[in-house]
């Protein structure tokens, strides 16, 4: 959905917002600054949306790289310099990890930009194995306190130097294991950065597939190594979540590679996206090395949907339903089951957001009901408890037969109560109800 769309539905057009200036327009009226909140916050809506799904679906996803794009078709006009959005005249600070576009930082003319730049490279190493290439950043203001180097649009912690003294100058080199844009960005007052692509790494490890963004419960790759000169003396395999950059440490590879090199992955605890690492071992003794490889994601989903909605409904004392609302972060839900006092009394297809069971009959004894769901990958949801009313049972109050003795019936039991003559009434029957 697009901003434009957006807006509409929000009820704002876009010349109440777009201005020569941009749209976010500087003034200070009472109108302008709501609709610059409103642009602000449909924005953001969609950066979020578009974003995960372009993740979802696209394996080289580049966060910084999308977001620029985004922003800049969404907004024409908009010129982007490291973390700042420039539109119109004005500078605003881009938050990339929301994201968002964030406070002003003012005039664009006003501003003092690092300068950073690759001055050689990348030059391929290592009989193909790496590639280096060198970077240089300038700010010669008040400094560069930080350089930071990105791949695909993830930081490589590693990577990252941090100036006490800020430099006014600074020249690094950089040397990485795999193909894929690199962005060196230094920080001063403002950030600025620099791409550089790597191609020609030899992969010492392929996978097939490589990566999955299909939603499993379980994934399967084949893992082949290439033919090298050296003795392979290690091959073994760690599955991490979500980072696909930042090499594991080499205590963490405690599994081996299976001889058939077919490796699965999932179990109760593997949801989200998770890279598969394989470390390399080569040699022996005072000449050995080790070397890493990683896939793409591959997305699991081993996680119940989960009940956001279970309310009784159309209550006597007799039958009850429940209102259910339930949802699923990955899969669909496709089913759902009631229990009460411990029995399963429905197991029904989910057909809708919100749906009402079907009645449920009950009585005073049934005091326990939970609500699970499923999704189309047979993933079981937590119980979650459903609130039914109490019974309550208050006496009632009888005349008393002189010489005689009240009897009542309740659920089967006689109650008997024997009294003292000079009382006038005595509590002996009961009466039921919910609250």
């Amino acid at each position: 959905m697009t901003l434009i769309v957006l807006l509409i539905l929000a009820g704002i057009t876009l010349s109440s917002v777009l201005g020569q200036d941009g749209i976010f327009e500087r003034t200070e009226t009472a109108g302008a600054k709501y609709n610059e909140a409103k642009a602000r916050e449909i924005l953001e809506t969609v950066l979020l949306a578009d974003g995960q799904y372009e993740k979802n679906i696209n394996h080289n996803y580049n966060q910084d790289e999308f977001l620029d794009e985004l922003i800049k078709n969404e907004i024409p006009g908009t010129e982007i310099k490291g973390d700042v959005a420039i539109i119109g005249e004005w500078a605003f600070e881009l938050d990339r990890t929301v994201p968002k576009i964030g406070r002003t930082l003012g005039k664009a003319d006003k501003l003092i930009f690092p300068t950073v730049e690759i001055i050689s490279g990348p030059t391929l190493i290592e009989n193909g194995r790496k590639a280096t290439f060198k970077a240089k950043a300038t700010e010669t203001t008040k400094g560069i306190t930080r350089i930071e180097l990105w791949l695909d649009g993830k930081r490589i912690e590693k990577e990252t130097k941090t100036y006490e003294t800020p430099q006014t100058e600074t020249v690094l080199d950089f040397e990485v294991n795999k193909n894929g844009k690199y962005t060196v960005k230094a920080y001063a007052d403002l950030m600025a950065s620099a791409t550089e692509e790597v191609t020609g790494i030899v992969p010492t490890v392929s996978f097939s597939p490589n990566g999955s963004t299909e939603w499993k419960k379980q994934h399967t790759t084949k893992v082949t190594v290439e033919e090298t000169a050296e003795t392979i003396t290690g091959l073994k395999y760690l599955w991490v979540k979500d980072d696909g950059v930042n090499e594991p440490a080499v205590t963490a590879f405690i599994e081996d590679v299976p001889e058939n090199k077919i490796i699965t992955g999932g179990n109760d605890t593997m949801t989200g996206t998770y890279y598969l690492w394989i470390l390399l071992t080569i040699g022996t003794g005072s000449n050995q090395k080790t070397s890493m490889s990683v896939s793409q994601g591959f997305n699991f989903d081993n996680e119940g949907p989960t009940v956001t909605k279970r309310e009784a409904v159309n209550i006597t004392e007799t039958t009850f339903q429940i209102k259910i609302n339930a949802n699923d972060n990955y899969s669909e839900v496709s089913n759902y089951k009631v229990y009460l006092s411990g029995k399963m009394v429905q197991n029904k297809s989910w057909d809708g957001s919100e749906i009402i069971c079907d009645s449920i009959e009950w009585s005073d004894t049934d005091t326990e009901c939970y609500v699970v769901a499923m999704d189309s990958l047979g993933n079981i949801g937590e119980q979650y408890r459903v609130n039914l009313p109490k019974w309550v049972y208050e006496w009632n109050v009888y005349k008393l037969v002189q010489g005689r003795r009240v009897w009542f019936e309740k659920s089967g039991k006689t109650v008997i109560n024997t009294y003292d003559l000079n009382y006038k009434f005595l509590r002996v029957g009961w009466n039921r109800k919910f609250s």
